[in-house]
């Protein structure tokens, strides 16, 4: 991994590295540095920093570039992977901050439907500021275009389903 020698470098290298990752097509490593950022997030003192230190919109940032370049490229199986760990990311802020008192245990998550990214403890609390870091209108378009550039048109279609909140608003 490319930032593997950099012992708990600030999420800026980290962005800036996904970013530089994103544009020269190494998806893998872009894939892989994007999950770890956002296990940062999930780090209870992470998350409670991150709405203070415009950590969300470096979080926004990221997603927009490298779903941008997965656009540019028609790389449409690299886009539904940062989708879905960007949905991912986004339902596990929004479980913690509707349980903010709650404890996580290994029940919670089975009952619950919620996988938690390894950098959770499996009993501890934790308290989180409510963020917004899922999917905007923007990021679905991007997905459009590069399903549309590879010929998936069955995933344009079923697409724009997620596109109507924003045009109905």
């Amino acid at each position: 991994q490319i930032t593997i020698t950099l012992d708990d470098p600030p999420p800026r290298v980290l962005a800036t590295v996904a970013k530089a990752c994103a544009v020269s097509g190494m998806w893998e490593e872009t894939h892989s540095i994007v999950r770890s950022i956002h296990q940062n997030v999930l780090d209870a003192h992470q998350a409670r920093s991150l709405s203070r230190r415009g950590g969300i919109v470096l979080l926004r940032g990221i997603h927009r570039t490298v779903l941008r370049q997965c656009a540019i490229k028609g790389n449409v199986t690299a886009a539904i992977g940062f989708v879905e760990d960007i949905q991912r990311l986004s339902k596990h802020l929004d479980w913690l901050a509707n349980n903010r008192s709650a404890t996580l245990t290994t029940t919670d998550v089975e009952e619950g439907g919620i996988a938690f990214l390894p950098s959770l403890d499996q009993s501890s609390s934790v308290s989180v500021p409510r963020v917004k870091v899922g999917m905007k209108s923007e990021d679905w378009t991007l997905l459009l275009m590069a399903a549309s550039k590879s010929g998936h048109w069955r995933l344009c279609l079923n697409t724009l389903q997620f596109l109507r909140p924003f045009l109905e608003q």
